[in-house]
């Protein structure tokens, strides 16, 4: 299976175009990317539109004012999509594209992820969903078998709970080590790992989050998108006046170095998606 010949979707949420459009203009030319827009409002579609004239832009059904949750979004694919597919998050930057031709999942996976962890209380390990593949196949085989789909769960449903304690999974215990219940898709790859498939491969939060919005609201260079983000940069002028506001300890230091590394390598990336200007 080759990954690249198939859709990688991201999902365009509301009041996050400052970080998508980066994003989306380090992705490789080839790549085949469809937009699901999750809530985002009309004026974001046209800003994405205008800046990304190649890409399928998909909008949910979504009450007004609303998101689907992000479980809800991976099994509306899983029941309808008969290849396999990868997402990408907004916020995720692929700088080496050959990342996109390792991404194949192998007969016996049920994803390919470039993030996850190992959980301590188990040894049972989980995907982040940042960047993966998903083989379509297995997991609708097992959403079959199973009656189980890639939304959060509470708790596992009562007929499943014999089957999850075989890998550790009791009562009180769920996949990730820190969460109290099954976050997006964990229920349905501890269920595939039950069943021989795998997958492989706060101090000063508010002004961090608020300094990174400004980064990135100056690294797209919108003024629309400045004026109508206003409420996330207020009562900031600047990323400085953000940046000179933060207690620098050694962690909040290492945080705003990183992220003006991250911009740094970000700005002069030319864009692979967007019109040709002529």
């Amino acid at each position: 299976m080759d990954a690249v010949g198939d859709a990688f979707y991201v999902i365009v949420m509301p009041g996050t175009l400052h970080f998508l459009l980066p994003c989306l203009a380090l992705l490789p030319r080839h790549l085949k990317v469809v937009l699901l827009g999750n809530g985002a409002s009309t004026w974001e579609r046209h800003i994405v539109a205008h800046r990304f004239p190649g890409l399928p832009y998909c909008p949910l059904a979504t009450l007004p004012a609303t998101s689907l949750m992000h479980g809800d979004v991976i099994t509306l694919l899983l029941q309808n999509e008969s290849a396999n597919f990868g997402l990408i998050d907004h916020d995720c930057y692929v700088f080496d594209p050959q990342i996109f031709e390792s991404l194949a999942p192998g007969p016996n996976d049920c994803l390919t992820a470039i993030y996850g962890g190992v959980s301590a209380k188990t040894g049972v390990p989980y995907p982040e969903t940042y960047l993966m593949f998903l083989h379509a196949a297995v997991l609708k085989d097992t959403m079959a078998r199973y009656h189980v789909d890639a939304r959060i769960h509470r708790e596992a449903p009562q007929r499943l709970r014999a089957v999850l304690e075989r890998i550790g999974l009791r009562d009180g215990v769920f996949v990730k080590d820190y969460l109290t219940f099954f976050d997006t898709l964990h229920l349905l790859v501890a269920i595939s790992h039950v069943g021989g498939t795998s997958w492989r491969t706060t101090e000063t939060k508010e002004l961090i989050d608020c300094y990174i919005d400004w980064c990135f609201l100056d690294l797209v260079d919108s003024n629309d998108l400045r004026r109508r983000y206003r409420s996330r940069t207020r009562p900031f002028r600047s990323p400085a006046q953000v940046r000179a506001a933060i207690p620098m300890t050694p962690e909040a230091f290492a945080q705003v170095a990183w992220i003006d590394a991250l911009v740094a390598r970000l700005a002069p990336t030319p864009s692979a998606h967007t019109a040709e200007a002529g």
